[in-house]
């Protein structure tokens, strides 16, 4: 499955009207961890960076209100410090 379709999927998202909004959201998201220099595959991203794409985008999505945006920004947080301290996503 394609990320853009996973992270709609993640949104409960059917239609694709959003979809240039969730890729640059899901742009900024590879960008902030390669950033950090955590390594993943771009082509087939593992799940664990396939989660912490979907709560940054959620922390970012328009559609969401700002209570839920900020759950989900200290979540992305959360997740991307674990990452980092994982030896096996260090490059």
């Amino acid at each position: 499955m394609e990320l853009l379709d996973q992270v709609r999927m993640a949104l409960r998202l059917k239609s694709n009207a959003y979809d240039p909004e969730i890729q640059t959201l899901t742009e900024t998201a590879k960008y902030d961890l390669k950033r950090l220099n955590i390594s993943f595959n771009e082509d087939s991203p593992e799940p664990e960076i396939v989660t912490a794409i979907i709560l940054f985008v959620k922390s970012k999505f328009s559609n969401y209100q700002a209570d839920y945006k900020a759950q989900m920004a200290a979540a992305y947080f959360e997740f991307r410090n674990i990452l980092l301290l994982d030896s096996s996503k260090q490059k």
